[in-house]
């Protein structure tokens, strides 16, 4: 399958121009105004709606994505009830029922970074424990560095891994994370390998486009896992090389 990461930077997508995709994660809310922000003031995407509605409409298989913003348990907890309050508003269109939590736009954020492996990793860890209670299945997306230098490994629990490592081999990528559950890479520095690539115009988002043009980016899975059984039921029966 091959799956599309949505965010707000590719604007209002006319998704009856979109090809060839299996799925989407699409970047649904934040919990709060922007990555250094102190404090939650949770808010849906510009283009949450828009998107969620098209993609369902393509018979696309949706789930969505939030930036984490509270940097205290009871800040996350908070978020977290309004968050489930908004997932359950768009049910009708979240066909998947993963939820990707993710600590900043790339890497983790600068106010995730003035706090300690273990504070993070409490914060993930709680987040993830809300979602769950409330029936949904959350994935942490995390780079090398966050990972390695924002988290406490042995502290963060139980929750599936979307890992964004660009420009390495797949050899290196699965060393690294053995347990991963998604690989979200570049093809620039592997010609072998292709997926789709987002060429859209920031003066006219509406024009979006996926062509595969340089740099491609795609997600993909290492195996099967237990976190994309309902993915697996409802949707596909999983190869045992089954990719995204």
């Amino acid at each position: 399958m091959k799956l599309l990461n949505i965010t707000d930077r590719h604007g209002a997508i006319h998704w009856q121009d979109v090809h060839d995709a299996d799925a989407a994660i699409v970047r649904l809310s934040q919990g709060s105004d922007s990555d250094c922000c102190i404090g939650i003031s949770p808010e849906t995407s510009e283009y949450a709606e828009h998107n969620l509605h098209g993609c369902f409409d393509a018979r696309i298989a949706c789930g969505v994505s939030h930036l984490l913003g509270g940097i205290t348990v009871t800040e996350v907890r908070t978020e977290c009830a309004w968050l489930i309050r908004q997932l359950r508003r768009i049910s009708v269109y979240h066909t998947l029922p993963i939820v990707v939590l993710c600590l900043g736009e790339f890497g983790a954020s600068d106010k995730f970074k003035a706090f300690t492996p273990a504070h993070n990793a409490s914060l993930v860890r709680c987040a993830a424990r809300e979602l769950r209670r409330a029936g949904f299945t959350p994935i942490l997306c995390a780079d090398h560095e966050t990972l390695n230098c924002c988290l406490d490994r042995k502290k963060l629990g139980e929750i599936g891994l979307w890992y964004v490592r660009p420009f390495v081999t797949e050899k290196t990528a699965y060393t690294e994370e053995p347990n991963m559950l998604l690989w979200q890479y570049s093809t620039e520095s592997s010609p072998r390998n292709t997926g789709i690539s987002a060429s859209y115009s920031v003066a006219k988002p509406i024009h979006f486009e996926f062509e595969p043009l340089p740099p491609k980016i795609r997600c993909h899975t290492v195996g099967i896992a237990d976190a994309l059984s309902t993915l697996a039921e409802r949707f596909v029966t999983f190869p045992s090389a089954a990719c995204f």
